[in-house]
């Protein structure tokens, strides 16, 4: 009788909100207990001409397994963003841009892994200088 008793009013303050239990927060990155970590390189970023941004990305790990998932990209400059996403198969992906304005540019790449796979996030940052159009000269 007792513990029915307690267990009643356990359930009460539980429901009340006045007792609590603890427990680890949830982690959907990572399912498993030794996840691999992984590096996300920006292998080049330039400006091949005015306006235009070329960024090429890979990630790599030092476990065996297939690296999957998608790559963010994002640039930033000032106030303004823009980003692609790109699936990420194991090799090196390139995106662009065009109509960029002229400057300092911060480029970050960030890997996702694939939902239940063993590796982990990473990300890299570098920043390039997108170049200015040529001016006409008068003549």
């Amino acid at each position: 009788m007792k513990k029915l008793i307690v267990g009643l009013l356990m359930a009460v303050l539980m429901s009340a909100g006045f007792v609590a239990t603890t427990a680890t927060t949830a982690n959907a990155a990572c399912p498993y207990t030794n996840c691999k970590a992984t590096k996300t390189h920006v292998v080049s970023a330039k400006s091949p001409k005015a306006g235009k941004l070329v960024v090429k990305a890979k990630v790599t790990s030092a476990a065996k397994a297939k690296i999957v998932g998608k790559l963010v990209i994002t640039i930033t400059k000032g106030g303004k963003t823009k980003k692609k996403t790109v699936a990420y198969t194991g090799s090196a992906k390139t995106v662009s841009w065009t109509g960029l304005a002229k400057g300092k540019w911060k480029v970050t790449v960030t890997f996702t892994p694939k939902s239940g796979s063993v590796y982990k996030s990473s990300s890299a940052s570098k920043t390039v200088t997108v170049k200015a159009k040529k001016k006409k000269g008068r003549g």
